[in-house]
């Protein structure tokens, strides 16, 4: 039995801070993926992110009921909206999956978006991409879920990941094979038909990979993790946390599936709203506008068409 983060190459790799213009002006090689802790947001924040995104966008994230996935949905496609200022690949709405780029000439034409809990994720790819974010917790039926979410095969592996424990850390590479599973449902709807299963190739190990039924293409994870208090010891063999100090919370698993490099990082909410005032500033002065008018939330309101003739400065 080869317990999956003891494979070469997929063990957990801590997300640390990037800085919105530290990011690579060109992504044409690499594909990138950027999260977002979702932190007692100020509502004149959210505002302006609303503001800011374009029309179909806000009627996505508007039609969401529940504040807080309302929320995670606004941050996740302010992250694709740095991305795509960044790189110049342009995005719209593919109802009812996430959004989805629209420059087929450009190189960067895979888009997925994903959060739990506090954590928004955004990727871009020179190649189909599938992200997804698990906050860690305890799982009450660890048997029936395996069984449940998997092929028989991969829920037999995953069951032994678990060692008979259902609690933090045993608990990490059952949320890692999990985001495998929600990662293939993201790249079946527009990108093929993959399977999640086990391969002996190219390590001579047994391992879970997404495989492509039609032409055979192996996608290949990676894992990252963010939150507070884990990172020393997810890194250094899934020591206990420290009994006298504890953390304030489990991590955050962001299982990333493509065949790209990928670039990666943590942005702050209010850095990526000071990229876009510093960056795009007519853009900026319209969303003010739209907020200050009591439309940002309304992309229908008369008063669009007169903010409208300000132009967008990137690409949606």
């Amino acid at each position: 039995m080869t317990h999956l983060f003891d494979i070469p190459g997929l063990e957990l790799t801590p997300v640390e801070p990037i800085e919105p213009d530290d990011l690579p002006l060109s992504l044409e090689r690499n594909g990138i993926v950027l999260c977002v802790r979702i932190e007692n947001p100020d509502p004149s924040d959210e505002n302006m992110a609303v503001a800011l995104l374009p029309a179909d966008a806000k009627l996505r994230i508007l039609s969401i009921r529940d504040a807080h996935r309302r929320s995670q949905s606004l941050w996740a496609r302010m992250l694709l909206a740095l991305l795509s200022h960044r790189s110049g690949v342009g995005l719209y709405e593919h109802p009812p999956y996430g959004p989805r780029a629209k420059n087929p000439g450009k190189n960067l034409q895979y888009v997925s978006i994903a959060h739990t809990k506090l954590y928004a994720a955004a990727a871009m790819s020179p190649q189909p991409v599938g992200i997804d974010a698990e906050f860690c917790r305890k799982l009450r039926d660890p048997e029936a879920i395996c069984e449940y979410a998997f092929p028989h095969d991969v829920a037999a592996y995953t069951l032994e990941q678990l060692e008979g424990e259902n609690d933090f850390p045993e608990v990490l590479p059952f949320y890692a094979l999990w985001g495998m599973r929600e990662a293939t449902i993201k790249l079946n709807a527009p990108y093929g038909d993959f399977r999640l299963s086990l391969t002996d190739a190219p390590f001579d190990t047994t391992m879970p990979v997404l495989r492509e039924t039609r032409t055979n293409e192996i996608l290949y994870p990676r894992f990252y993790v963010t939150g507070n208090g884990h990172w020393g010891g997810l890194c250094q063999g899934f020591e206990d946390p420290d009994a006298e100090n504890p953390p304030e919370e489990n991590p955050t698993i962001l299982t990333v599936v493509t065949i790209a490099p990928m670039v990666h990082g943590e942005v702050r909410m209010q850095d990526l709203l000071r990229y876009f005032e510093k960056h795009c500033p007519r853009a900026w002065e319209r969303a003010k506008k739209a907020v200050s008018l009591g439309v940002a939330h309304d992309p229908t309101a008369p008063e669009w068409e007169r903010l409208n003739e300000t132009a967008v400065e990137w690409p949606l």
